[in-house]
């Protein structure tokens, strides 16, 4: 089975709406606590967190459309991917 590549150049994500744009601000503000916490992972599921991932990089569903966004990956490389996250948003 191929894998389709997608270009991140074509999807257009300035027209995600604004009540999804508000849950992914929320949810900043609630991780940038969260993420202080020493058992961080304790407190999520890998669904829990997959769905965290799903709030917070909106664009991700756009492009996986059979609801696969994150399904792949693993607590310890979101928890990963987080940590990279804050870091480029100064946290």
């Amino acid at each position: 089975m191929e894998r389709m590549e997608i270009n991140m150049e074509y999807v257009n994500t300035s027209f995600i709406p604004y009540e999804i744009r508000a849950k992914q601000w929320k949810m900043q503000r609630r991780i940038k606590e969260e993420l202080k916490n020493p058992n961080f992972l304790d407190s999520y599921t890998r669904k829990t967190l997959s769905e965290v991932m799903r709030t917070l990089f909106p664009y991700e569903t756009m492009i996986n459309r059979a609801d696969r966004a994150f399904m792949g990956m693993t607590k310890q490389r979101m928890y990963r991917h987080l940590l990279g996250y804050a870091i480029l948003k100064g946290w």
